[in-house]
């Protein structure tokens, strides 16, 4: 049977359940040539300034969660996944509509993930971790600009990164935060040779935002520990992160009235860490600088010189005074 390109007559809302349709057929052949047209769709279109609602997008994602339900080889689905988050190229400029992209997998992953079973599984979570390192390159093509990271962490919050502990399942809030500093590392490394000195400050300062916010206990300890004491791990991003302001940031923000109790204990254990972290950086004959080694120092030393001597007397008072009020 030779399956036809849905026709440009149909309405948008008439073509997105076309393409859905198409993209969950049985035969592989059909799914390959239903994703050559949608591409050359999605390009059109958005070339020719239309926008992409979340709601456009949700028939979308629907037809290719099927395409790749049915995509049964590894090597396939492998190329399956990375052909599926290219898609977020044909959006060129329009960051509404990307953003509307990525949100809406996610979206649509953290409903259907319950209900993945053992074999279908690794497939998805493949898609996820490359959707993740699809974010963070798109983060990448902004300059790492505290706009662009506020706009995709405010989605990321209403899912992933969600205080509400039924937005999430904890099995992927856990998988995601294991794997963001491993696709952070590798986009440093794909895309500007780590030599670049843009500051990656705004990427922690959201995380810290993502765990101020949460209602549970276990989206805490998996940032924790995870990305913030894993990261001294990572010295392509460390040296590219003012380690001062996270604490100064942790620390405001742990001040707050309005701040969880447990919540305030984990960014004050943010602030000190970082507080502490430090960086030693050598300099090899004129090359650029190079973190050789983070460490914590111990909590006798002196708190690092940038976080200030009165930030830390805050953070004294700060926590003597949720302890009294405790």
């Amino acid at each position: 049977m030779v399956m036809e390109e849905p026709s440009t007559d149909l309405s948008a809302v008439q073509l997105e359940i076309e393409f859905a349709k198409k993209l969950a057929v049985n035969d592989k052949m059909q799914r390959d040539k239903a994703m050559r047209h949608l591409w050359r769709w999605l390009r059109a279109e958005s070339e020719g300034g239309k926008k992409f609602s979340q709601k456009d997008l949700s028939l979308i994602w629907k037809g290719l969660y099927y395409c790749m339900w049915m995509c049964d080889k590894p090597k396939v689905q492998d190329e399956l996944a990375s052909n599926m988050v290219k898609l977020s190229d044909c959006f060129a400029s329009q960051t509404s509509s990307t953003l509307n992209f990525f949100d809406t997998f996610f979206q649509m992953f953290t409903r259907e993930y319950p209900r993945l079973d053992k074999f279908r599984i690794d497939k998805f979570l493949t898609l996820t971790r490359r959707m993740l390192h699809r974010t963070l390159v798109w983060l990448h093509s902004k300059d790492w600009s505290e706009k662009s990271v506020k706009d995709l962490f405010a989605r990321l919050q209403l899912h992933i990164f969600s205080g509400d502990n039924l937005a999430c399942p904890e099995g992927l809030q856990g998988y995601i935060s294991e794997i963001f500093l491993q696709e952070f590392t590798k986009v440093l490394t794909e895309t500007d040779n780590l030599k670049s000195t843009v500051d990656l400050t705004p990427v922690f300062m959201a995380v810290i935002d993502a765990l101020n916010k949460s209602n549970t206990p276990f989206l805490r300890q998996v940032l924790t520990k995870n990305i913030f004491q894993c990261i001294r791990n990572h010295s392509d991003i460390i040296r590219r992160v003012n380690t001062a302001v996270l604490a100064a940031y942790a620390l405001e923000l742990g001040k707050e009235p309005k701040c969880l109790v447990k919540n305030r204990r984990a960014l004050y254990n943010i602030f000190n860490y970082f507080s502490t972290l430090k960086v030693r950086i050598e300099t090899i004959e004129g090359e650029q600088p190079d973190v050789i080694a983070a460490e914590v120092s111990d909590a006798g030393e002196a708190i690092a010189d940038d976080a200030g001597e009165a930030i830390a007397d805050d953070a004294g008072e700060a926590i003597a005074d949720d302890a009294d009020s405790e």
